[in-house]
């Protein structure tokens, strides 16, 4: 597969922290489904959980990069599913982190760094009530929702690649 149509699904956050997990479970769900399909051609599909830099490195050599990932804007009920452009994404800067980072800054330090960002990222963000606690589970307001969660990630996979 040529760069002009290699896509990456990269579900991403971090595994002790109490919502900010949520983007991990669906992803590994995503990719169990996806892994029983072998007659069909899906995009790439991986977890992340590293720093700032490492993503600007893991996004390399793909056009298309999809996120799956927890946000907490405020603006919508816990547990919403909401798919950000790139554009999208560096207005909402002070809401969507990456590990010390948020993601915009992580995209603008790739641009500054003059490296070659993939032409269409997109965030599917799943909407958290707060990402500020350790733990294993999620949050009262988030723990039940899993199930349509990843049916609302899903369906909007598929709007944007066609699986």
């Amino acid at each position: 597969m040529n760069i002009e149509s290699k896509t990456l699904i990269l579900y991403m956050g971090n595994p002790i922290v109490v919502n900010d997990r949520i983007g991990i479970l669906i992803g590994k769900q995503l990719e169990k489904e996806l892994s029983g399909k072998e007659s069909i051609e899906y995009p790439e599909i991986r977890e992340f959980t590293g720093s700032p830099l490492a993503f600007v490195n893991e996004i390399s050599g793909y056009s298309k990069v999809i996120i799956i990932d927890s946000v907490a804007t405020g603006l919508m009920e816990p547990g919403s599913v909401v798919l950000f452009s790139k554009e999208e994404l560096l207005q909402h800067s002070s809401q969507i982190y990456l590990h010390g980072m948020n993601l915009p800054e992580a995209i603008r330090l790739r641009e500054e760094l003059a490296c070659a960002l993939p032409t269409e990222i997109k965030l599917i963000g799943i909407e958290v009530p707060r990402i500020d606690r350790f733990g294993d589970e999620l949050s009262s307001e988030l723990k039940g929702k899993e199930n349509s969660i990843y049916r609302s990630v899903r369906e909007t996979l598929f709007e944007l690649i066609g699986f």
